[in-house]
């Protein structure tokens, strides 16, 4: 969707399902994302986009460092 949700909803999550976090995943927030959620996987699509559908190397690699950061 594009939209992110209240991460702290996940945030005492002790279930046994493997999940991942995504929608409205951005280098601005995948490092908070990841520090709330303690999510293991993410999906990122238009949080890495310079337009619809067309990604952005540059927005790519800054993401990967943000969210090694997390």
């Amino acid at each position: 969707t594009g939209h992110a949700f209240d991460w702290s909803l996940l945030a005492d999550y002790a279930g046994t399902t493997q999940w991942m976090l995504a929608g409205g995943l951005s280098v601005d927030n995948v490092h908070r994302a990841l520090t709330v959620t303690g999510a293991r996987a993410l999906d990122v699509s238009s949080g890495v986009e310079s337009a619809p559908g067309k990604k952005d190397a540059t927005r790519i690699q800054a993401f990967v460092q943000q969210a090694q950061l997390g």
